[in-house]
């Protein structure tokens, strides 16, 4: 399969440990998570002739998008672009103090689902499909026939993208490390990309 024109949302690499949301700008990556961003990028190298890449302003996802880039050049496989793009960082943030105090106080998954049934309040967050669409219209004009765009972002980035394809939070997936989305040109369908099975069913 050649990936060309296929545009691959995915979240950063394993990152040093968050112990407080108040505090969740200044990490950056492990050893390990840097050996697998590299493997990911020598991965991705094999299955296109040209790649630009885009990441967040937060420096794990700068980290992730310069070891991909070493990935994919390993296998000698351009790489035309590489820049921070700000439509994959924390965007739909409005509040982020208030935002942090109650991620502290309900956790992850009871945050996204109430984000997901419209029960946050727009003092605090950005409703989650007008996030998503804002999101997706800035990274499919982007678009590039002769590319393979990668975009390296954050769990809830590519959570809300879900938002726009699937119904419920039972279809939707909180991405691992280096897991997201999927998608060609401009299609109206989105795909669950998983490191560890997607090369093989290539």
């Amino acid at each position: 399969m050649n990936l060309t024109n296929y545009s691959i949302v995915i979240r950063h690499s394993i990152r040093e440990p968050i112990f407080d949301v108040h505090d969740s700008y200044r990490q950056l990556l492990t050893k390990e998570g840097c050996e697998l961003a590299n493997k990911l990028g020598r991965d991705f190298g094999l299955f296109s002739s040209t790649f630009s890449i885009y990441h967040s302003p937060f420096p794990r996802c700068k980290q992730t998008a310069n070891e991909i880039k070493d990935g994919i050049e390993y296998q000698n496989t351009k790489v035309v672009k590489i820049q921070e793009f700000a439509p994959l960082g924390i965007f739909y943030n409005v509040n982020f103090k208030s935002n942090a105090d109650l991620f502290n106080k309900i956790g992850n998954e009871k945050y996204l689902q109430m984000w997901l049934n419209n029960n946050l309040s727009e003092d605090l967050v950005i409703p989650i499909k007008n996030a998503a669409q804002y999101m997706l219209n800035e990274i499919t004009s982007l678009k590039n026939n002769s590319s393979t765009n990668i975009f390296i972002t954050h769990d809830w980035n590519i959570f809300f993208l879900q938002s726009l394809f699937f119904n419920s939070f039972q279809e939707m997936k909180i991405p691992d490390y280096l897991d997201g989305v999927y998608f060609f040109g401009q299609s109206n369908e989105i795909h669950f990309f998983n490191k560890d099975y997607f090369f093989g069913n290539l």
